[in-house]
């Protein structure tokens, strides 16, 4: 993976701002699935089976004569019933809230005395709620399964006779809601990261090929190097800076000599072979802050930022030397003219001061530096 590229997502405004509302809306659509549309989903499912579970109560209330069966009649005609629906426990209370019933024999007697029972089911009115297991029942039970706990009034001529109390086993219910309820959230994650990823993909070669693009704008295409058109694009920028922070500017022109003669006596595509050697090396000695250009032929611009031309002429004194001393199969030399930017003048009357001192350079033997004089 080319990291360029990926810095470049995030230094162009528009791919970082449509990257960030892609991720938003994914992690709002996962926001809503899993803070409204399952809770939703759930409150259904619920009142779905709070609905059977009321069935099944009415049913197995009406069922059963408590005040005229004995307890093991009762428990007989409990049994399958008990198994068919899935219930938990069954409680059977008289008008005054004491267990006359229960599948639990150690309830036997004890009273319920919440107000629930009597503000609400002695009126006739059914109450229930949904006790997940490890919580307490109603009457401070330890719930060891999900259950919904549910009071049947048992109403004679508006009479309050007693009431009915079941314990529906909503454990399979719970866990097959939560596998369905995690799956989905799983596939949303899976789905939001496979989004996100494509659409990074997508932005990324998008990058790339932009980067492309610039870099067939911007750069020579035989050496790499930047080209005229990048410098003028960049230069106001550095000047403005170095301006700002008082800092001083050369601008050096360097031309291989005798480049005409190297055409001439060994073909074209030696004298390329030279340019991207001269290319190469020449990156070898310069900084990173400082800017190479291909300005044309076998002319090129070195751009020194933060440099004053004393120190310009050091630094391409030892780019000649450099050259100077390679061996290879075509020995070259190179000839420099510097000048330093005035802030006053335009870098076009730089670049010309510097580019007759390059002339200066070369009619002074060649392999060499002329600076301006301050």
């Amino acid at each position: 993976m080319n990291y360029s590229i990926i810095e470049n997502i995030w230094k162009t405004k528009s791919y970082f701002n449509l990257l960030v509302f892609v991720l938003f809306m994914l992690i709002t659509v996962t926001s809503i699935l899993q803070y409204n549309v399952i809770p939703t989903l759930k409150k259904m499912a619920y009142n779905n089976i709070l609905t059977e579970a009321k069935k099944v109560s009415y049913y197995m209330s009406d069922f059963i004569d408590y005040n005229n069966e004995n307890i093991e009649s009762i428990d007989k005609k409990l049994e399958p019933l008990i198994v068919d629906f899935g219930i938990d426990k069954i409680h059977y209370f008289d008008k005054n809230g004491e267990v006359i019933y229960s599948t639990v024999k150690e309830k036997l007697g004890q009273v319920n005395t919440h107000s629930y029972f009597s503000n609400i089911i002695a009126k006739g009115k059914s109450y229930y709620s949904i006790k997940f297991q490890g919580s307490k029942s109603s009457e401070y039970e330890e719930i060891k399964k999900s259950v919904i706990e549910i009071y049947i009034p048992i109403m004679e001529d508006n009479t309050f006779l007693g009431a009915f109390e079941l314990y529906y086993d909503i454990s399979k219910n719970v866990d097959q809601f939560n596998g369905y309820s995690n799956l989905i959230l799983k596939i949303n994650i899976i789905l939001v990261l496979g989004i996100f990823l494509l659409f990074f993909i997508l932005l990324y070669l998008i990058s790339e090929k932009s980067l492309k693009e610039k870099e067939l704008i911007t750069k020579d295409y035989l050496t790499g190097l930047f080209n005229r058109r990048y410098f003028y694009e960049i230069i106001d920028k550095y000047i403005l800076l170095s301006k700002r922070e008082k800092k001083s500017i050369s601008i050096c022109m360097i031309d291989i000599d005798d480049f005409k003669q190297i055409n001439d006596n060994y073909g074209h595509d030696v004298g390329d072979d030279v340019l991207k050697e001269f290319s190469f090396e020449i990156r070898t000695l310069i900084r990173k802050s400082d800017v190479l250009v291909r300005f044309g032929g076998e002319e090129f611009l070195l751009f020194l930022p933060n440099t004053g031309i004393d120190n310009a002429e050091i630094l391409t004194k030892k780019i000649c030397k450099h050259f100077e001393s390679l061996d290879n199969e075509i020995n070259f030399t190179v000839s420099i003219g510097i000048a330093e930017h005035k802030y006053a003048q335009s870098i076009d009357d730089t670049i010309k001061q510097a580019d007759t001192n390059l002339y200066l350079a070369k009619s002074e033997g060649k392999n060499r530096v002329v600076k301006s004089n301050l």
